[in-house]
C-alpha cells in the first residue's frame, strides 16, 4: 500500500513533498489571480468613490458660495432691472456659454429628452422660471439680509416635502425643528413688518424658499438616460421660454440706463451663479440626495451676510441674528441621521 504524502510545515501553509517545490496547481493560479483582479478592481472602486466625494463637495460649498453672491448682485441690479427681466437675462447668457459644451448632446438625445420632457419641464419651471424670478422680485421690497435669512427655511422645507412624498409622519424631532423654524419666521416678519418691509416681499421671500425646496427634490426624482449636460441645458431653455411670455407682459426693460458694472453682475448672475452653480448643484444633489445637500444651503445666507457687511453696507440687528440662529437649530434639529440614498439619476452621472 502507498503511504500518505508527508507534509512540511513552514508555519503558514503545508507542501506536499510528492509535489516539487515551487510548483502550483491550475486551480491555485487561478485562485491567485482572482484575488489580484479583486484587489485591483476594488482599489478602482474606492479611488472612483473618492473622486465622487470630492465632486459633490466641491458642489455642495461651491454652489452656495456662488448663490450668496447671487442675493447681493440682485439687490444690486432691483432697481435698474425688473425682477423677471434680469432672470431672463441671466439664462440667456448662461445659454450662449454653455452651447458650445452642450447644445450637441441636446441634439444626438433629442428624442430621449423628448420622452421625459415632463419631469424636466418641472425643474425648469422651478429652478429656472419661478425661483429666481421671485427672489429678484422680492429683493425690490426686502432687503437682502430678510431675504438670505429666509432662504435659510430651504432645508427645512425639503424635509418636509420629502416627508409627504414618502407617506410618512414626521419625528418628534422634526416637529419640534418646525416649531422653532416658524417662530423664529414670525420674529423676523413681525421685525421686518415694523421696519416698514412690505408684506409682499416677506410673501415673495418664503415662496422663492418654497419653490426652491421643490426644485431641489425634483432634481432628485429626475431620472433621463442622457448625458448631464443635455438635460441641464433643456431645462434652461425650457425654462427661458416659460419666462419670455412673462417679460413681455411686463414690459420692456430700459437696457441703454445700464452701466457697465449692471451688465458685469447680469454677467456673473448667468456664468457663474446661473451656469457653473447650478450645474455642480444638480451633480452633487444626484450622488447625496436632496435632505443632505439642503443642510449645505446655509452656506447661502452666511456667505451673503458676511460679505455683504463689508462691501455692501449690510446691517444686521440683533433679532436678525436671533432668527437667524433659530432656523439654524432647526435645520439641525430636522437633519436625518441616516439620509437614504437618492434615486438613480442617469442623466447626471453619464
Amino acid at each position: 500500500m502507498r503511504p500518505p504524502p508527508s507534509t512540511i510545515r513552514d508555519g503558514r501553509q503545508s507542501v506536499n513533498a510528492h509535489e516539487p517545490s515551487g510548483s502550483r496547481t491550475i486551480g491555485q493560479l487561478h485562485h491567485e489571480w482572482s484575488l489580484v483582479l479583486h484587489h485591483a478592481f476594488r482599489k478602482q472602486e474606492v479611488m472612483g468613490a473618492m473622486r465622487d466625494s470630492q465632486g459633490s463637495m466641491l458642489g455642495l460649498v461651491v454652489s452656495p458660495v456662488l448663490w450668496g453672491g447671487n442675493f447681493l448682485v440682485g439687490d444690486m441690479l432691483a432697481d435698474t432691472l425688473p425682477g423677471v427681466w434680469a432672470n431672463l437675462l441671466r439664462w440667456v447668457i448662461a445659454l450662449i456659454v454653455l452651447a458650445p459644451f452642450c447644445a450637441g448632446a441636446v441634439w444626438s438625445h433629442r428624442k430621449v429628452l423628448a420622452q421625459h420632457i415632463k419631469p424636466i419641464a418641472v425643474c425648469a419651471l422651478l429652478g429656472v422660471t419661478l425661483f429666481n424670478t421671485l427672489l429678484y422680485m422680492a429683493l425690490r421690497l426686502a432687503p437682502v439680509n430678510l431675504a438670505a435669512i429666509t432662504f435659510a427655511l430651504a432645508p427645512f422645507m425639503i424635509l418636509a416635502i420629502s416627508s409627504v412624498a414618502r407617506h410618512r409622519l414626521p419625528a418628534p424631532r422634526e416637529i419640534a425643528a418646525a416649531s422653532v423654524a416658524i417662530v423664529g419666521m414670525m420674529l423676523l416678519q413681525q421685525n421686518a413688518l415694523r421696519e416698514g418691509v412690505p408684506f409682499l416681499g416677506l410673501a415673495l421671500c418664503v415662496m422663492a424658499a418654497a419653490c426652491w425646496a421643490g426644485y431641489c427634490m425634483a432634481v432628485q426624482r429626475l431620472a433621463v438616460p442622457a448625458p448631464a449636460g443635455a438635460v441641464y441645458y433643456t431645462q434652461i431653455v425650457i425654462g427661458s421660454i416659460l419666462l419670455a411670455p412673462l417679460a413681455l407682459l411686463y414690459g420692456p426693460p430700459d437696457l441703454a440706463a445700464m452701466g457697465s458694472f449692471d451688465w458685469l453682475c447680469l454677467g456673473y448672475l448667468g456664468v457663474f451663479a446661473g451656469a457653473i452653480a447650478f450645474w455642480l448643484w444638480q451633480g452633487a444633489i444626484c450622488r447625496v440626495g436632496a435632505e443632505k445637500a439642503g443642510i449645505f444651503m446655509n452656506i447661502v445666507p452666511l456667505t451673503s451676510i458676511v460679505v455683504g457687511t463689508f462691501t455692501a453696507g449690510v446691517h444686521l440687528t440683533s433679532v436678525d441674528i436671533l432668527c437667524c440662529a433659530m432656523i439654524l437649530v432647526a435645520v439641525s434639529l430636522s437633519r436625518p441621521k441616516t439620509v437614504l440614498p437618492p434615486s438613480p439619476n442617469k442623466c447626471l452621472t453619464t
